[in-house]
């Protein structure tokens, strides 16, 4: 589990578990596309493939963009989030009495920060 004080989220308290999926006996790919607002783009790919009758191999892919309307006055950036990712996985004498899995998971993630409001303690050339 990664928790958002450990990959720099805009919330408190927010958690993203990160599992690997496991191999599967059987051969399924799915392809997934997303739009929303504020630019939000993902697409998601799980491949799974069985080599025999007790080994497997199963690759997971991840990307991820989304951009805010706020502008920092001060910089010109814009908060934004970026991530990919990719995750592989074989499994060997799957529903075995020995089973043997070895997985491996590569994360990036390039994010501009939201710093929200500045603050103004009523000094300065702004002050009423």
């Amino acid at each position: 589990m990664i928790c958002g004080h450990v990959i720099r989220t805009w919330s408190s308290g927010w958690c993203h578990y990160q599992v690997s999926k496991t191999p599967q006996l059987n051969d399924k790919n799915t392809i997934i596309a997303s739009l929303g607002e504020q630019s939000c783009k993902q697409f998601t790919g799980d491949f799974n493939k069985q080599l025999n009758d007790t080994t497997a191999i199963r690759l997971n892919m991840m990307q991820r963009g989304q951009e805010n309307w706020r502008q920092n006055p001060a910089t010109g950036n814009r908060p934004e989030q970026n991530r990919e990712g990719i995750a592989g996985s074989i499994g060997f004498g799957i529903n075995t009495d020995d089973e043997l899995l070895l997985s491996r998971i590569f994360t990036k993630t390039l994010d501009v920060p939201d710093y929200g409001v500045s603050f103004n303690n009523g000094t300065g050339a702004n002050a009423a």
